[in-house]
């Protein structure tokens, strides 16, 4: 069995021993099977030509270990490339949504919230300095409504609107809000036609506008029922003057008669 070994090619040397040991017993009956006499037709039929055995090359191997590792650097290129293909899609979407969110902070944006909200969102912008600008005017803004916001003063408040004239600020329109309940204030505690009048021509749409407009309603239907009664009074008052000049006028009349009478009877 040795000797037979040392006759295999190279290629075959490479096995391990029980390899080579099961390849030549199959070898050996195999040349046994061919020189034997054939019997009969019946044990050549039920003869049965033993499976080839593969036999693995050290070219077969080298291949089958660079399919391998073409394989895995398929895969690895397939993972990179979904990788780099998923961070291009997040940084282009998240591109997308910086500008949206910039160009609402441009549109008349005072609320200093969206700002911050920016600024903490996308801390490297390139539109970090712009906004930061306007915050900062922004939170001015607020100081100075902190303020005057509860000073109850009128005139304080109008010369915030006249700095900051934002009709879209929320601060505009509570210091406007703020300007109108004050008026009204002073309207309700004055009382008068006059005192209802100018909160009506300064805030035709105010909060109290409605309630102005029937207070002065009212104002007005007492004051024309006011000069009624008064007229009243005084055409009473002068019919029965008017009764009190004839009754003595009467009187008077009568007295000259009874002294004509008396003269005449005395001549």
């Amino acid at each position: 069995m040795r000797k037979d070994y040392e006759n295999y090619p190279d290629e075959i040397k490479e096995y391990n021993e029980e390899e080579i040991e099961l390849q030549s017993l199959l070898i050996h009956k195999l040349k046994d099977g061919n020189n034997s006499p054939k019997t009969s037709t019946r044990q050549n039929t039920e003869r049965r030509t033993p499976p080839a055995i593969p036999i693995v090359t050290k070219e077969k191997k080298r291949k089958t270990h660079w399919g391998c590792i073409v394989i895995v650097i398929l895969i690895l290129l397939l993972i990179i490339s979904g990788a780099v293909g998923y961070y291009y899609y997040t940084q282009h979407e998240k591109a997308k949504k910086e500008k949206l969110m910039y160009d609402v902070l441009t549109e008349d944006n005072y609320n200093r919230r969206d700002y911050e909200d920016f600024i903490r969102k996308f801390p490297n912008s390139k539109y970090r300095g712009d906004v930061e600008q306007k915050l900062e005017k922004l939170l001015e803004m607020y100081d100075d409504w902190d303020r005057v916001k509860n000073s109850q003063n009128v005139s304080a408040l109008k010369s915030f609107c006249e700095k900051y004239p934002l009709p879209n600020s929320e601060l505009y329109t509570l210091a406007l809000e703020e300007i109108d309940k004050l008026d009204w204030k002073f309207a309700k505690t004055r009382n008068t036609i006059e005192a209802y009048d100018h909160y009506l021509n300064i805030h035709p749409e105010g909060g109290w506008a409605l309630e102005a407009a029937t207070e002065k309603a009212q104002l007005i239907q007492a004051e024309e029922e006011r000069i009624r009664l008064e007229e009243e009074e005084r055409l009473k008052t002068a019919v029965e003057e008017q009764r009190r000049i004839d009754s003595l006028n009467n009187a008077n009349s009568f007295n000259e008669k009874g002294k004509k009478l008396l003269d005449l009877f005395l001549n």
